[in-house]
């Protein structure tokens, strides 16, 4: 409440021995000031005078003291500084001296007047006002639909700044790596790129997103999310659920709230925009019930705005497909006002047995796998992008494998040329906001799927560990990546 720097006393007279009166007060702002006195202290033979301040918000009531102190014998000034006071408040206070360190009781108190005179007073300032918010990104350039805007970031939804650009995303590293590896992966990335992603992801904050989880965390007071801002881009969390796997109608009931709380604070705490991909990929999970993972979603959107966490955005990412349980997902869409992006999955498998894109097996060209009509079932871009921007959630490249389809010659440029030939068909697909690249080595958990966009592994599982790379492959990423579909930025940078 108070804090004492140099105590004394004012205004009075014990016997003849002393006197003085207290002088107006000094310093005086919203919440502190300091109280000043001085006069004249003649204390017996060895002694010392006593001093102090009573002050208070009432004339007739001073239930608040300073510290005493000892006052030296003779001519005195003395002061007091107090903290903690209200805004726009009166304060009364008098000067208490006694002649007698060793009695303080046996004392005098007075204002400016002197002994016994009424307490002297002082108001305190106004409060000042609270500090203007940041103001909010700019508006994106062009004619983004309303709805683009209804969702949990508002106006504050991260698009490109100019619309028909691209954003880069990536989501580097090698399984098992450290945080400090991870994130020294990530830096080469952008020395080799000569420039930053627009996005970062950070993976593994499931749970409660615990400091230290996720795998860009060095500690708790390192962070992914502040390292990614610090690199200048907008943090991605790449695969989020409250720990519920398939759990929904345990989310919508509460069951999670505990983790979803702790992951709201987290991120409020981070304080700028960031994007959350959640319960991505759920329909390849097993059967699920629409309404439960409807209320899922919803539930835990609602938990983040109540927490405050309204600097978060919310990405709703199945799978890409045209057939098998499309319809139930189409069903699952929690709705514009809970959602931020729509996104889906889907790689480059090159294979002759599985088909990556609706229209045919073996190698399939990225606008193959994201931009298709199949028997009316439109793409996932097609048919939401309308309501709400298109992202890509991951998306990668086998390199060319020998004998898919059966007698086929490999193309060493064939991986080079799916990253070169993105920039023209990004450009063809008017809802596609952004595109978040795995260019992830997962081998040591997932034989044969290193998905690095370095990588030469191809489908047969032929140089895909002991790092190796190959070097027109990568260029063709490096030469995507800096073309002018891709280098558009975002709209109000990573506020």
């Amino acid at each position: 409440m108070r804090e004492l720097l140099l105590l004394a006393s004012t205004a009075l007279a014990v016997a003849a021995c002393t006197s003085g009166q207290t002088s107006p007060a000094s310093n005086v702002t919203a919440t502190s000031a300091t109280l000043n006195a001085s006069g004249s202290c003649d204390a017996p033979s060895g002694q010392t005078c006593a001093g102090y301040f009573k002050y208070g918000t009432s004339a007739s009531s001073l239930g608040q003291q300073t510290p005493t102190q000892q006052v030296a014998s003779g001519s005195f000034t003395a002061s007091a500084d107090l903290t903690g006071l209200q805004p726009s408040t009166t304060y009364y206070f008098v000067g208490c001296i006694a002649a007698s360190y060793s009695q303080p009781s046996n004392q005098q108190c007075g204002g400016s007047g002197g002994v016994n005179s009424a307490p002297s007073q002082f108001t305190t300032a106004a409060a000042p006002p609270p500090p203007s918010p940041p103001p909010p990104p700019p508006p994106p350039s062009g004619n983004w639909p309303a709805s683009y805007f209804a969702g949990p970031l508002g106006k504050n939804e991260v698009l490109p700044a100019t619309q028909g650009h691209t954003l880069l995303s990536m989501w580097s590293g090698v399984e098992g790596y450290s945080a400090p590896q991870q994130r020294t992966f990530m830096a080469q990335r952008i020395t080799d790129m000569g420039r930053v992603p627009d996005l970062i992801a950070m993976s593994g904050c499931d749970g409660s997103c615990a400091p230290g989880t996720a795998n860009l965390d060095v500690s708790s007071s390192d962070l992914s999310e502040n390292w990614i801002r610090s690199k200048g881009a907008i943090p991605l969390v790449a695969n989020y659920d409250p720990g519920s796997s398939t759990d929904f109608a345990g989310i919508a009931a509460g069951h999670y709230d505990s983790n979803i709380d702790a992951a709201a604070s987290r991120f409020k705490a981070f304080g700028h925009r960031m994007m959350l991909r959640m319960l991505e990929e759920w329909d390849g999970k097993g059967s699920w019930s629409t309404t439960d993972f409807i209320n899922a979603w919803r539930h835990i959107v609602a938990r983040f705005q109540q927490d405050g966490a309204t600097n978060v955005g919310f990405i709703w990412c199945p799978d890409e497909q045209a057939g098998g349980v499309r319809p139930q997902i189409n069903a699952s869409y929690p709705g514009d006002q809970y959602v931020d992006w729509v996104s889906s999955d889907v790689y480059n498998n090159d294979s002759s047995g599985a088909y990556s894109t609706p229209t045919h097996s073996g190698w399939a060209e990225f606008s193959e796998l994201f931009n298709y009509q199949v028997s009316g079932m439109p793409s996932i871009e097609q048919q939401f992008g309308p309501s709400k921007p298109f992202f890509v959630g991951e998306t990668g490249s086998k390199y060319d494998t020998p004998g898919v389809p059966s007698g086929h010659t490999a193309d060493p440029n064939r991986k080079k040329n799916w990253f070169v030939n993105i920039e023209s068909s990004a450009a063809q697909m008017p809802y596609l906001i952004g595109i978040n690249f795995f260019d992830e080595d997962v081998t040591p958990t997932e034989s044969g799927n290193n998905w690095r966009v370095d990588s030469p592994c191809d489908r047969a599982g032929n140089n895909c560990t002991n790092g190796a790379t190959d070097a027109a492959t990568y260029s063709g990423f490096q030469s995507m990546a800096r073309s002018s579909q891709f280098s558009g930025g975002v709209a109000g940078g990573t506020g």
